[in-house]
């Protein structure tokens, strides 16, 4: 059963933390998908480039992005 909102939206930094530590590459961009849908992207190995999480506005994603280690993401951010 998908849990909440608020539920899912805790679960995605924890997620990027993991990937970063697994020395997954996430962008060091955020992608608006839409109005309401912002996402921080990255490469995985079964997909390629791939939606790694998606947050309602843009600070949001910029938060959790600039709290991910600098070594999982490239320095040159928009």
């Amino acid at each position: 059963m998908p849990g909440t909102p608020d539920e899912e939206a805790y679960h995605e930094p924890q997620f990027l933390c993991e990937l970063a530590a697994a020395d997954a590459p996430i962008a060091g961009d955020i992608a608006k998908i839409d109005d309401g849908t912002w996402a921080i992207h990255g490469a995985i190995q079964v997909d390629g480039e791939a939606i790694l999480a998606e947050f309602s506005t843009e600070d949001e994603a910029r938060t959790v992005l600039d709290h991910l280690p600098a070594t999982s993401h490239d320095s040159t951010r928009s």
